[in-house]
């Protein structure tokens, strides 16, 4: 009869778990190695491309329209000598002397001014902007490469595909002399770790959640997009609701109603809040769920969905307005506030089904 230690059952285990370990630390670094060789491919690639395009003077001749790719050319350079000169960022008399230039409504891409600030220690300005212009393209790329890697799983086809970002008919366009509209690597980047948190393990981890974080992002971006952010300009949250068409229509003549159809408002704002009510529809106990399954049972569907659309826009309006946080009120929300109400329709319900119910408080059943 074979005895079996349980100190060798241990090792074997112990022995397997640092084999597993060490397989992940190997793919992890082999998915890295990978991945830093598309990146250097995507610089290689684009850098002989452009470069081929002004015969790789660098230092002497600009990528693009000398005229729109000279504004960035100083761009780069303005906002660190700017701060460490103590001059205002913001303001330039460099321009239109003695009056000056207002920068702030200028498209000087600060964000990748001081990113790119080490390279004007060994580069001239030229040879700065054509730098950036080639890393900006090719980050591009690669934040499109790994954001494809996930669902492909295959290096060449998400490599390939990487390449339709910067070589999009509208990215090669502005490319030859608008650098802040070929700047897209940071928004990749943001989906990139917004996709991190919903396929990490926890309450973010379900298609609804997705579904609902997406839905809320797409609606602050086209919120910002169609208002401008400024809340100031409508009185009244209902104000706000009114113009984007989430109020019913009050047509009423000698006592009689005759539609309560919704106004036409903003159709992109409306879009988009119609996404994010359906999605939150589905979502479990929060205070819109409940208000949508309480409505719907009652008035339908549809009307449930304009009345989430609608307290949705109270609810952003009241943020933006006072800079006060969202705060749920919970599923349980309407039955914390009519309690006895909630507790005759769930028995009369038992009573429809032939029970008889009998209720003791829970202080005097203990």
């Amino acid at each position: 009869m074979n005895i079996i230690n349980e100190d060798d059952i241990d090792l074997e285990t112990t022995s397997v778990e640092v084999a597993r370990v060490r397989a992940d630390g190997l793919g992890s670094r082999r998915a890295w190695l990978l991945s830093l060789l598309s990146l250097a491919l995507y610089i290689l690639l684009i850098g002989v491309l452009f470069g081929h395009a002004i015969d790789f003077h660098f230092s002497t001749v600009v990528i693009g329209h000398p005229g729109d790719a000279g504004g960035f050319v100083w761009f780069l350079r303005w906002w660190p000598q700017a701060l460490l000169s103590g001059h205002d960022p913001f303001m330039t008399n460099d321009i239109w002397y003695p009056v000056g230039q207002d920068l702030v409504w200028s498209t000087s891409v600060p964000f990748l001014s001081f990113l790119s600030y080490p390279l004007t220690l060994f580069l001239t300005p030229i040879a700065q902007y054509n730098v950036v212009l080639i890393l900006v393209l090719a980050l591009d790329a690669w934040y499109g490469f790994r954001l494809l890697k996930r669902s492909s799983h295959r290096f060449v086809v998400a490599w390939t595909a990487g390449l339709l970002v910067p070589f999009s008919s509208y990215v090669v366009g502005q490319s030859l002399g608008h650098l802040d509209l070929v700047t897209v690597f940071p928004y990749l980047g943001l989906l990139f770790a917004i996709q991190d948190l919903v396929d990490a393990e926890g309450p973010w981890s379900t298609a609804w959640a997705r579904l609902f974080i997406y839905s809320i992002i797409s609606i602050y971006v086209v919120i910002i997009a169609e208002t401008g952010g400024d809340m100031t300009r409508f009185p009244t949250a209902g104000h706000l609701a009114s113009w984007a068409g989430t109020c019913p229509g009050s047509n009423e003549s000698a006592g009689r109603v005759k539609s309560t159809h919704t106004r036409p408002g903003n159709p992109y704002l409306k879009g988009a809040l119609r996404i994010a009510a359906m999605s939150v529809a589905k979502s479990h106990d929060t205070y819109l769920s409940a208000r949508y399954r309480r409505i719907s049972s009652r008035r339908g569907p549809i009307k449930a969905i304009v009345a989430l659309e609608h307290a949705m826009l109270i609810a952003i309006w009241n943020m933006l307005t006072t800079g006060s946080t969202y705060c749920d009120l919970g599923g349980d929300y309407y039955t914390r506030l009519n309690p006895d109400r909630a507790r005759n329709r769930a028995i009369d319900q038992l009573r429809k089904m032939g029970y008889e119910v009998t209720l003791t408080p829970m202080a005097e059943a203990g």
